[in-house]
């Protein structure tokens, strides 16, 4: 692996990059540095421990689409051979051949991941980023179940109510899901990229077999690292409410509340906080 690595100003001088956090950012350049000759790093992890980031920097560089992950748990660096360009002589292949051959170089000479790749990942298999999905069929199989028990004891609730609470799948891959509330406040919230951010979300959990409980709360997550602004939501479109401390589930969310790490609205459809509404 070579000692000197290169950053182009076209992709770390632009606003998509430079609006990043800063611990984000820091990341990038000492995956760069520590890449193998075609942009590969099978160790990610450790450096992010070792410089002292996080797991939600790695997820706002893939969001960003940054970098790219695989089901193995090694990343590559997307605009790799933007950055750097090494003679045939002096580059050693990647020892990732396998990640390799998922992967497409478009015009831009920019790497992407081929979408007939991720479907022949096994389902089966587990990763640092991943659950077993043998495990998450399960426990949706046993969902599916409780809510038909539910079902067979609410019979005289309206189809309505039903269809509201019914969750719909969205994305290439069908892996991202909202109830048609859910839907509605994600067009609130992000009203001008809201299909490119569920795409990018699909794509993150089928590359990585990982699922999530609350795809809208995800998406705001990423979008709040990004330093996303988020819209106010219409007064009207507002339920008055009240809570208090004692009304959280978990105490120490009431710390979180106060670091503003999290709102009141999110800890409500989370079913964290069950507030009095007026």
């Amino acid at each position: 692996m070579a000692q000197k690595r290169m950053f182009s100003l076209s992709v770390v001088d632009t606003d998509k990059f430079l609006e990043m956090p800063q611990s984000t950012q820091n990341l990038y350049f000492h995956l760069g540095m520590r890449a193998d000759d075609d942009g590969f790093i099978g160790n990610v992890k450790k450096i992010i421990r070792m410089i002292g980031a996080n797991d939600d920097d790695l997820r706002v560089l893939i969001t960003k689409q940054f970098v790219i992950p695989f089901q193995s748990g090694v990343i590559v660096i997307r605009h790799w051979r933007l950055n750097n360009y090494l003679q045939k002589d002096r580059l050693k292949p990647t020892i990732y051949q396998q990640e390799l051959k998922q992967l497409t170089v478009d015009e831009s000479n920019v790497y992407n991941l081929d979408t007939k790749c991720i479907h022949s990942i096994d389902k089966y298999s587990i990763d640092k980023y991943s659950i077993d999905k043998y495990s998450i069929d399960k426990n949706r199989l046993d969902e599916d179940n409780s809510n038909n028990q539910k079902n067979d004891t609410q019979k005289n609730e309206t189809k309505t109510n039903n269809k509201k609470s019914e969750k719909k799948f969205y994305g290439e891959n069908k892996k991202v899901f909202f109830t048609d509330e859910q839907y509605e406040k994600l067009k609130q919230i992000f009203p001008y990229d809201y299909e490119d951010r569920i795409q990018r979300l699909d794509d993150y959990m089928a590359s990585k077999g990982k699922p999530y409980k609350d795809c809208l709360a995800t998406l705001r997550n990423w979008a709040r690292k990004e330093g996303y602004k988020f819209p106010e939501i219409p007064k009207e479109n507002q339920r008055k409410f009240t809570w208090d401390e004692k009304d959280l589930k978990d105490p120490n969310d009431y710390n979180r509340l106060l670091r503003k790490e999290v709102t009141i609205q999110e800890l409500i459809e989370q079913g964290r906080l069950t507030p009095h509404y007026l």
